[in-house]
């Protein structure tokens, strides 16, 4: 789920590209086809989910938020009955221009998908415009291989802007659908798929105001820290509500954001979550001593790994490909390194 905002860089039948469209599907570069979905299709897409299972997941009070309702009397059935009908409401045709205008980006950013790796970015990657009526203005977020773009985002024509965005998007595809490419990918930031096998406790106090990341859905990888005091914990990162329900003074969906370091703890043969009497996570992320050692310094948008990952394939193809503002020398030794490992995972990459 990315947000862009000023300080963070942070598609009758589908839409067929005529000959002339370097986006065409054909044989010899058939990575590289993607479509624009009309609102007919995208409202059936945008509704479906059976890789990440994000609808079974989504909790209420992210469904409320979205839908600018409180969640007091209502069903979880109902609420998602009601965000499916929201989104597929806020799907929008593209118009001439955009087509043309997101046609130069995509065949851009494939190219420069291509150029680390032919084989990273799955065929036929939908576009989908929405209104931002739920997240709101400037959110992208991906679905299956769907990219979701905010109208505002097209009106404003900015190409190096919504290249790198889109590049960005196209990185959680990548993980998505190359779990094992995922697996080495988080490794380079800490990450690693939970080693603790037992079953959840129930938390409801604390997970009903969990946030659900369509980029990054699950608690399925962690991250050995260390505490000042010296304890080693296994953490996941959390994004949870500010508040218990949806305060219509408070309309924007990124003012209910918090995001923190759950510690995981194994308690009676169930795993709970490291929290405080006040419901916040067991340790501030400043408790820790090398969170920042492990993920770098290359990007601020860490609230989950798959972002951390996202940014630094954006940051890398821009930077390859001589983009201005982007030069691997910018970064800090550290970071550079890091950059190093992900282009060799990626490049030296050979999909089963």
């Amino acid at each position: 789920m990315t947000r862009i905002v000023i300080a963070l860089l942070t598609l009758a039948g589908l839409f067929s590209c005529t000959m002339k469209d370097p986006g065409h599907t054909n044989k010899r570069d058939a990575f590289s086809a993607y479509h624009l979905l009309d609102s007919t299709q995208a409202a059936q897409v945008i509704v479906q989910d059976t890789m990440d299972f994000f609808f079974e997941k989504i909790t209420p009070i992210d469904m409320g938020i979205q839908l600018h309702t409180s969640i007091k009397g209502k069903s979880r059935d109902e609420l998602l009955a009601a965000y499916k009908k929201g989104l597929q409401e806020e799907v929008a045709d593209f118009t001439k221009e955009e087509k043309a205008f997101l046609m130069a980006i995509m065949v851009d950013a494939l190219r420069m998908c291509s150029g680390i790796n032919k084989k990273i970015i799955p065929n036929q990657i939908n576009l989908i415009k929405v209104k931002g009526d739920q997240y709101g203005d400037g959110v992208f977020y991906t679905r299956e291989k769907s990219i979701i773009i905010p109208a505002n985002e097209l009106r404003d024509r900015n190409a190096d802007k919504l290249r790198s965005v889109i590049i960005h998007e196209l990185s959680h595809i990548m993980t998505r659908f190359h779990p094992q490419l995922k697996e080495q990918l988080y490794a380079t930031i800490g990450f690693h798929p939970m080693p603790l096998r037992q079953p959840w406790a129930t938390q409801d106090s604390l997970t009903n105001r969990f946030l659900t990341n369509p980029d990054g859905v699950g608690y399925d990888y962690s991250i050995t820290l260390h505490t000042r005091s010296g304890e080693e914990v296994e953490a996941v990162p959390v994004i949870r509500s500010n508040y218990p329900d949806y305060d219509p003074k408070i309309p924007n969906f990124f003012n209910y954001v918090g995001f923190q370091l759950f510690p995981v703890i194994v308690r009676d043969n169930q795993l709970t979550f490291g929290v405080r009497p006040n419901g916040n996570a067991l340790y501030a992320i400043s408790d820790y001593t090398d969170f920042f050692t492990q993920v770098k310094d290359n990007t601020d948008y860490i609230i989950h790994p798959d972002e951390i990952i996202a940014d630094n394939f954006m940051i890398l193809l821009l930077a390859h490909n001589k983009k201005e503002g982007f030069s691997l020398q910018q970064y800090s030794p550290e970071g550079q390194v890091l950059l190093q490992q992900i282009s060799k995972i990626i490049g030296e990459y050979l999909p089963k």
